[in-house]
């Protein structure tokens, strides 16, 4: 089968999970396959498939006052590489093709992944224009087949863009095996001698629905318990640095010894990090999938999140949960974990036990086969 990859994501992110997914997607296909990258920016890390052609070109040289001639080249490049590849499929990674539209015109199917319904849930911290929801709302329409990344993302598309239920399927994402090697591997499976204290880790972006204002009060509420002068663990918080902001309210929470920012790290890394903390820390409102859940179980340790759907489809029990929008809720699961070790290791066995379900071999597999019926 000729497939053609849309790669406009790779125009907007360097990596992510949907750059992970994309990677481990196109490597699982048959050796027989044909995929056809076609974009106008090299990923940092190429997908890996014998038979993987490559149609990527760049106008990015003609600088910003050129923008609408380089745009007008871009789209141009990508239109006729389309036309001369005459594939038996389309997958485009993201709702904004690189072909600007010219996919209406195709004569093969067009099988869209939807990973989240967050635009559409939190418009007014996300998308307050509504923009990225349109491009959303017209790449489901136009696609014969949708993938969503779980069975929460499903029922949430399906609900508010009143998809048919019979023009979707749910293929999940997985764990990436470095996350489950054994630490010996690893020439720094230490923490780093800077962490003076057992801590929680809080990864990733912070938006409003991400709930770290949350995180930082339910700190605050565990500080208040003790009689001590600081909290006897750390939450070490990986991802962008922290705003002045962020630094207002956590000086005003009295939360300074309490909170450590560090800069985002390779997986390598960020496997030791996981395997060294007392948890992970998930207080975000909602999400389509949650990789780092997995991460951090394959990786040996617990996680404390929110009582969503999406995580209880995951994993079931096993993680400690907590009401998202109550942070005495979250205090009280934090001190849970840090202090009774035993329910600790109890949350850990549950959610290793769901696993074996999470496999990218399983999840190309399961893609290829809906790649097949729609032929």
């Amino acid at each position: 089968m000729r497939i053609l990859y849309d790669g406009e994501i790779y125009a907007i992110f360097r990596h992510g999970g949907v750059i992970r997914y994309f990677q481990h997607l196109i490597a699982g296909l048959p050796p027989d396959d044909i995929p056809f990258l076609l974009g106008n920016r090299l990923p940092d890390v190429v997908p890996f498939h014998p038979n993987l052609q490559l149609a990527i070109k760049s106008h990015d040289w003609m600088g910003i006052p050129w923008k609408p001639v380089r745009k007008w080249l871009d789209r141009g490049f990508c239109r006729r590489k389309w036309r001369e590849v005459e594939p038996d499929l389309i997958h485009p990674t993201y709702y904004n093709e690189v072909a600007r539209g010219r996919y209406d015109r195709r004569k093969v199917p067009l099988v869209l992944t939807v990973y989240d319904m967050i635009h559409e849930r939190f418009p007014d911290q996300v998308d307050p224009r509504g923009r990225h929801s349109e491009k959303k709302r017209l790449a489901v329409q136009r696609a014969d087949h949708l993938l969503c990344i779980s069975e929460t993302t499903r029922q949430d598309l399906i609900e508010r863009f009143n998809v048919p239920p019979e023009k979707t399927s749910v293929t999940l994402l997985a764990v990436d095996e470095i996350f489950a090697r054994p630490s010996d591997e690893f020439e720094a499976n230490e923490p780093p001698r800077s962490i003076t204290a057992p801590y929680f880790l809080f990864l990733g972006r912070r938006d409003p629905y991400k709930n770290f204002g949350l995180l930082l009060h339910a700190l605050a509420i565990c500080r208040a318990h003790i009689a001590e002068q600081k909290l006897p663990f750390q939450l070490q918080v990986l991802g962008a640095p922290l705003t002045t902001e962020e630094w207002k309210q956590i000086t005003d929470l009295g939360l300074q010894d309490t909170i450590v920012w560090q800069p985002v790290s390779d997986d390598q890394s960020l496997r030791t990090w996981y395997q060294n903390s007392v948890g992970l820390v998930f207080p975000t409102l909602w999400e389509g999938f949650g990789l780092p859940l997995l991460e951090a179980l394959t990786a040996g340790t617990c996680v404390i999140g929110s009582n969503i759907p999406v995580f209880r489809e995951l994993v079931g029990d096993g993680f400690e949960p907590f009401d998202p929008n109550d942070a005495e809720s979250l205090a009280a699961a934090l001190n849970r974990m840090f202090h009774h070790p035993t329910e600790r290791a109890q949350r850990i066995t549950i959610g290793t036990s769901h696993l074996p379900r999470y496999n990218w071999k399983a999840t190309a597999n399961a893609t290829r086969a809906i790649y097949e019926n729609l032929r």
